[in-house]
């Protein structure tokens, strides 16, 4: 949030990004993954361009990869937003894509159940790299990284929590 005391139109401004959030989520959760990711990366890889941020990846491509061909630099820009369109469409179906489903491979799965069954704490991480190391003796886990909505995240994590205990139960 942007202070601890908002404006009503701050609250307001919230309150439709949530609504507009969980109608999205509505509506791709009625189509199957396959569908709601080609759909996402197609959206994003249609809207993409056309924004501000498209400047800023293509110009970081460029840094990147100097020597990079225009036709190679196009397809590389058109691939990331078809990635990120993939992964927005795809979060909310996470629960689809799971192992068992034939989505997902689990590599060195034994390990995973024995940190699950030992109980040894569990440290939340954004990252893995080595400069974002979890604390000694702690096991990093996946955290969804706090957006600028104010009221989505909530709303993301409180979703996940529920289906995480639904799940467990």
């Amino acid at each position: 949030m942007s202070r601890d005391n908002p404006t009503l139109g701050e609250k307001i401004s919230w309150r439709i990004e949530a609504f507009g959030y969980d109608l999205v989520v509505l509506l791709l959760r009625a189509l199957p993954v396959d569908w709601a990711s080609a759909f996402g990366g197609w959206l994003f890889r249609t809207i993409g361009p056309l924004t501000p941020v498209n400047r800023t990846a293509s110009d970081n491509l460029r840094l990147a990869f100097p020597k990079l061909g225009e036709r190679e630099h196009a397809r590389l820009l058109n691939a990331q937003w078809d990635n990120v369109g993939r992964t927005f469409a795809e979060f909310p179906l996470m629960d689809r894509i799971r192992p068992g489903t034939g989505r997902v491979e689990v590599i060195n799965g034994e390990r995973l159940a024995e940190i699950r069954d030992s109980g040894e704490p569990v440290e939340p991480t954004l990252r893995s790299a080595d400069r974002s190391r979890p604390s000694a003796g702690r096991t990093p886990a996946f955290m969804h990284e706090a957006r600028k909505l104010a009221l989505v995240p909530k709303h993301v994590v409180c979703v996940s929590a529920a289906r995480s205990h639904r799940r467990s139960s």
